[in-house]
């Protein structure tokens, strides 16, 4: 399997967010969302919704603030995985639930439960890119033991 840094350069190459902006309005339609008193737009790669961009109106311009990953606090499947499992922002971050790093290092969509918990949080497209991502960079993910072994040491 690849480092985290170089696969975190195949996952983010330079204007890379760019990149998405402008295919999300040359050629789809941006959906918007209102939640938790933040205005989010919604971020596909490819046919997989990721996560959100946070976006505030600013001079008749759009600001994006920041980028939210489909799993983390703030947006609402992040709120409903949080409900599901318990899970606290640093629970989360300790798993690397909050970034791709864990989709791709474990067989979260292979394991009949966690994908279960996911797709009911809403994550079922982000379990897809994973799978695509994975056999497009030749990754085998490992077994998800490790995360119900944290799992039945914080219950």
């Amino acid at each position: 399997m690849p480092s985290t840094a170089s696969r975190n350069v195949l996952l983010s190459p330079p204007g890379y967010v760019q990149t998405i902006l402008t295919d999300l309005f040359t050629n789809g339609k941006p959906h918007f969302r209102y939640y938790e008193g933040r205005s989010l737009l919604e971020c596909y790669i490819g046919k997989h919704k990721v996560g959100y961009f946070v976006i505030t109106p600013h001079d008749g311009k759009w600001v994006v603030r920041t980028f939210l990953f489909l799993t983390n606090d703030g947006t609402p499947e992040g709120r409903k995985l949080a409900d599901l499992t318990d899970w606290q922002r640093m629970d989360r971050k300790y798993l690397m639930v909050d970034r791709m790093d864990a989709f791709l290092a474990y067989n979260i969509s292979g394991d009949a439960g966690l994908r279960k918990l996911f797709v009911k949080a809403g994550c079922g497209s982000l379990l897809r890119f994973a799978e695509e991502l994975a056999a497009l960079m030749g990754i085998t993910p490992d077994s998800a033991d490790y995360i119900y072994r944290y799992m039945s040491k914080v219950r």
